[in-house]
């Protein structure tokens, strides 16, 4: 799906995400779960919101960095369901060494929560809310939480396009 607003240049990377939220939060609502999806903004700030590419997620994010070199895109937020598992800062390292071979997925301090990661030349943000799944109806969804991290990694990070000249 396209759209044709154009990008206001002035809106911050936290700015952003609150504009794509209150989109994403209604479809939420609506539907109880929200597939991965990705909103880009190219150059010329057309808006496009695209499906993440089913699948292999290692492959999703070859192909999405090809679809942003095809589309010139300068932006993008990429939203999805996951789970996250807050921890003190005296984690020892053997502990996450655990955590990593294990999986969240049977943690019992894991937390769901609808992510944003969001990229532009200025930088990276990151943003959730949790997912409230009370009593086994409709789940309902937490306030929305910035995390400003000095460095981030993972499959989807760094997805934009070098620009410069090449030397």
């Amino acid at each position: 799906m396209t759209a044709t607003l154009k990008q206001d240049f002035t809106l911050t990377l936290r700015d952003f995400i609150t504009a794509v939220d209150r989109n994403v939060v209604k479809i939420f609502e609506r539907n109880g779960v929200i597939e991965p999806m990705w909103h880009c903004i190219t150059a010329s700030g057309e808006h496009r919101i695209e499906p993440s590419p089913a699948g292999d997620k290692d492959l999703a994010a070859i192909l999405m960095r090809v679809y942003f070199v095809l589309h010139n895109v300068t932006r993008y937020a990429f939203i999805d369901e996951a789970w996250t598992l807050m921890l003190p800062p005296d984690v020892s390292d053997d502990e996450l060494r655990e955590i990593a071979r294990r999986g969240l997925a049977d943690h019992p301090g894991r937390v769901e929560v609808l992510m944003y990661q969001v990229e532009d030349e200025s930088g990276a943000l990151s943003a959730h809310r949790n997912i409230i799944r009370a009593g086994g109806g409709k789940p309902t969804l937490g306030p929305l939480e910035f995390f400003e991290t000095k460095e981030s990694e993972g499959r989807f990070i760094g997805m934009l396009p070098q620009r410069g000249t090449m030397q």
